[in-house]
């Protein structure tokens, strides 16, 4: 058998499966020598051409439907529904073989040197919610292993440029949240609008890559005629590179002067500030407020 293209009937969309009587049914052989003929391919034996560079490949699963009305419950194309009394490893699997689970393993051993599958999950219809979870999730509504250090990119196209792409990721390094717009001509950091909301719970700001630990001190009490006040912090900063504001509710020059490890010259963190105040605070003592940047 060499081609069956042209075999199957009823498959007529609108027909509902009936087979109409001009319908082809042609099953093509291709020449052997069971075709009593001397040689595989005599003359006057049809010649089957093989597979050409595009061939249209068959559908696994195909649901149609073709509801007209509006029912009570809506119906589903493909329901997977656990009726036992232990737990199945997933509702839906989508796996490949050997090396062409990993990128490197697929560029090498599949034929066309691509990754096993274009899309995992390919929605192309409009919808309310292109992926609904309403179940209760005992660990992740999604969960994302990053194998081999691969980041995972969730992305956007931009508007301006499909190829134009807003991502974020992981870092699997660090763990650090990445925010970047990327593509064609466009080589820069992506930013993020509060759209005039807050960020709560910070630990420190920093503008480069090594973390704050501290951020503020707020009504720190300062006794009336000191000359100075100290600010040690509840987590050491990597090094003395970050600066910080300080106020008073007193009118006053000031200065500060960081704290390195007096036991270990090799020790780059800070581990605090001192405070000196050119006036120091009236009787009844005052207060200050300091906020640090890296």
């Amino acid at each position: 058998m060499s081609d069956v293209r042209r075999a199957v009937s009823g498959n007529v969309q609108g027909r509902g499966g009936v087979v109409a009587k001009t319908e082809e049914r042609t099953l093509l052989m291709a020449p052997t020598p069971s075709m009593n003929t001397s040689f595989p391919f005599a003359v006057g034996d049809p010649i089957a051409n093989p597979a050409g560079a595009h061939p249209w490949h068959p559908v696994g699963f195909r649901a149609r439907h073709f509801e007209a009305f509006p029912g009570g419950p809506q119906g589903v194309s493909i329901l997977s529904r656990n009726l036992g009394k232990v737990q199945l490893s997933a509702g839906l699997s989508i796996d490949s073989t050997g090396n062409a689970r990993t990128l490197d393993g697929a560029a090498s051993t599949q034929k066309d040197g691509k990754p096993s599958f274009n899309n995992g999950v390919f929605i192309f219809a409009s919808t309310n919610s292109a992926l609904s979870v309403r179940g209760e999730v005992k660990d992740a509504a999604i969960d994302l292993w990053q194998p081999n250090g691969n980041i995972q990119k969730i992305k956007w196209r931009l508007k301006r440029d499909p190829w134009a792409v807003s991502t974020l990721h992981a870092d699997p390094e660090t763990g650090n949240f990445v925010f970047s717009v990327g593509g064609h001509d466009i080589e820069e950091s992506g930013h993020i609008d509060h759209r005039q909301r807050g960020s709560i719970n910070l630990q420190g700001l920093s503008a480069t890559s090594t973390p704050a630990h501290n951020l503020r001190g707020i009504n720190k009490p300062v006794e009336a005629g000191d000359t100075s006040h100290e600010v040690p912090f509840a987590t050491p900063e990597a090094t003395d590179e970050y600066a910080v504001m300080v106020e008073c509710d007193w009118l006053t020059l000031k200065a500060v002067k960081k704290w390195k490890n007096p036991q270990d010259p090799n020790d780059q963190r800070s581990w605090g500030f001192t405070i000196r105040f050119d006036q120091p605070p009236p009787a009844g003592g005052g207060k200050v407020d300091w906020f640090l940047v890296r």
